[in-house]
């Protein structure tokens, strides 16, 4: 996905996300997406009460240096950079670092998500990153977006239906409406009424969906993870707002076997497109077990869906 900066708006009734060339608004067809030059002609409709549009501050992956790396023993790369703010008032942000294969450029490790807050208009800040996995990279890329605002990562209607003011959720979700899939996932949940969060979940798994409220939860375990993580997890979770969203929600053990399949299998989908189909290093027990789902998957999906029988014993016993 191109770098990216979140700068949301809500006008009247539509709430739009845009990352300074392309803009997904929520209207009367739901999550759409245009350039920024262009209106639907429903916008050109909008209410007179509507509040007009905050001064555009413009991010690019340019207010990012890279300062040096250095290659550890154990086989990780630890980068530094420094972060100046472009903006003409405090501002937070968001930066992932990958590293990146030499022959085409892609990505084939990932570090944990860097928070920058409150830096003055015009400072620089010192930023820093450990990569596991990534000694033999030969350069590394980052993305950078702006992580304040008070619906920056909206993306329910109105700006009430499925709402984050959280930077760590939010970059999952900008990572996620750079696919098809990932913006369908949104869309549903957007109108389903969904809310996105950050937040301890029971019994220390990465994330959940409560039916009864139709909140997403990704763990705060996931804080110290990238946003290709979080945005593997985030999917897993919206397939499930999704069967809800259509009535699938499960009532007997055979459904909810079937829904934890479909949930893995969209996890597996994304987590995969996210790095063209070239996984990660097992740098941690996180990345192990998402490797482990997208092969299991893809080579044995048989094999796949009849593992999950002890796993979720308990869980869809009726």
């Amino acid at each position: 996905m191109k770098p990216s900066r979140p700068d949301a708006r809500i006008a009247g009734r539509w709430t739009a996300f845009t990352d300074g060339y392309r803009t997904w608004i929520v209207g009367p067809q739901g999550l759409q997406q245009r350039l920024n030059t262009e209106r639907f002609a429903w916008e050109r409709d909008k209410p007179a009460t509507s509040a007009p549009d905050s001064a555009p501050c413009s991010v690019t992956p340019q207010v990012v240096t890279s300062v040096s790396t250095r290659r550890d023993p154990d086989g990780s790369l630890v980068w530094q950079g420094s972060l100046r703010n472009p903006c003409g008032g405090v501002a937070s942000f968001v930066v992932d670092v990958t590293a990146r294969r030499s022959g085409d450029g892609l990505p084939f490790a990932d570090a944990p998500t860097i928070l920058v807050q409150d830096l003055a208009p015009g400072s620089t800040r010192s930023i820093s990153t450990r990569i596991p996995g990534a000694g033999s990279a030969t350069w590394v890329n980052w993305e950078v977006a702006r992580s304040d605002g008070a619906a920056w990562a909206c993306f329910g209607p109105g700006g009430t239906g499925c709402a984050t003011s959280d930077p760590l959720v939010g970059s999952a979700i900008r990572l996620l409406l750079g696919s098809e899939e990932g913006t369908w996932l949104l869309k549903v949940a957007s109108e389903h009424g969904v809310r996105a969060v950050r937040r301890q979940t029971p019994f220390q798994a990465l994330g959940s969906y409560q039916h009864a409220t139709k909140t997403v939860a990704l763990d705060q375990q996931l804080d110290s993870y990238s946003s290709w993580v979080r945005a593997a997890v985030l999917a897993h979770e919206l397939q499930h707002a999704a069967d809800d969203a259509a009535g699938l929600w499960p009532t007997t053990s055979a459904q909810c076997y079937r829904a934890e399949e479909r949930a893995f299998r969209r996890e597996a989908s994304v987590w995969v497109g996210l790095w063209h189909g070239h996984l990660p290093p097992n740098a941690d027990a996180v990345h192990a077990e998402l490797n482990a789902i997208a092969l299991a998957v893809y080579r044995n999906p048989v094999g796949f869906a009849a593992a999950l029988v002890p796993v979720y014993g308990s869980e869809c016993a009726e």
